[in-house]
């Protein structure tokens, strides 16, 4: 109703749209968007929350060169 008297009016000028810049590791897009092995590194590092509000993972410090590999065995 508004619209058409504006019509009339003259027109309504367009509205820019803003361009927003969506954050790479949370939304829902973002986790979309992933892959299996990228969001399973998320959850390692303590990022993700789980369904039911639990985390379900406390990932260790960030950028702590991953996880621990075994030694080699060098003894003869």
């Amino acid at each position: 109703m508004m619209r058409r008297m504006q019509e009339e009016k003259g027109g309504e000028k367009e509205k820019e749209k803003r361009v927003v810049r969506r954050s790479k590791r949370k939304g829902r897009r973002a986790r979309e968007k992933k892959g299996r092995r990228a969001r399973e590194k998320e959850v390692r590092k303590g990022r993700r929350e789980m369904k039911g509000g639990v985390r379900e993972h406390k990932g260790g410090e960030k950028g702590n060169g991953g996880m621990e590999k075994e030694q080699k065995d060098t003894t003869r």
